[in-house]
């Protein structure tokens, strides 16, 4: 037998193990990447979360990433960064970020050049 398409991959399911609800717009790792949480997640319960797609989302405000920077998520924090520590990185800056901004725009879970 060959593959078989299943659906999408933009969407992927998720299930809250944290003990917690996860509030809608908080990034959790997801399959080796990180995928954004739409709507409040009781703990337990599954949905799906966005892999693929551009999100504005906190960053620490004295980055100054430049765009195609890689943004690791600080899960201490919720929040994006530049720098790597020991972070699980997320995606790619869409647009230049100045000092003193709280958001960026990211490219979740693309790294190439392409």
């Amino acid at each position: 037998m060959f593959g078989q398409y299943l659906k999408d991959g933009r969407v992927i399911d998720y299930t809250n193990s944290t003990g917690a609800t996860i509030s809608g717009g908080t990034l959790v790792t997801v399959a080796g990447g990180v995928g954004l949480v739409q709507s409040d997640l009781a703990n337990g319960a599954s949905a799906g979360v966005a892999v693929e797609g551009q999100i504005e989302y906190d960053c620490l405000s004295t980055d100054t990433p430049a765009a195609g920077a890689t943004l690791y998520l600080d899960t201490d924090n919720n929040r994006l960064t530049t720098t790597a520590a020991s972070w699980l990185a997320a995606g790619k800056a869409v647009y230049a970020k100045a000092a003193g901004v709280a958001r960026v725009v990211c490219m979740i879970n693309q790294f190439s050049n392409a």
